[in-house]
């Protein structure tokens, strides 16, 4: 239940108004075959994406020769359509 001062948007001053984002479809990776006989890990993370954090986990996957699976948020990902970009590259 909001209060009525965030029901009225002419009220609430606080407001951010961002540009409208630039949407580019991306061709998705093929997948893997993993071994059903062998022991694997999968790696999930939430990261928005975040400049801050989302570089530093592609990074350390790289170095490491790891695959994750990714959980973006689709108002996220339309400003950083870049990241998403580097996400998929893997």
């Amino acid at each position: 239940i909001l209060k009525p001062e965030y029901i009225n948007k002419t009220k609430n001053q606080n407001e951010i108004k961002e540009p409208n984002p630039k949407r580019k479809a991306v061709k998705l990776p093929q997948k893997s075959k993993l071994d059903p006989n062998k022991k694997a890990i999968a790696l999930t993370f939430d990261d928005g994406p975040n400049p801050a954090t989302t570089t530093k986990i592609l990074d350390a996957l790289k170095e490491n020769k790891g695959h994750a699976t990714f959980f973006v948020l689709g108002s996220r990902v339309q400003y950083y359509p870049g990241m998403l970009a580097n996400i998929l590259k893997g």
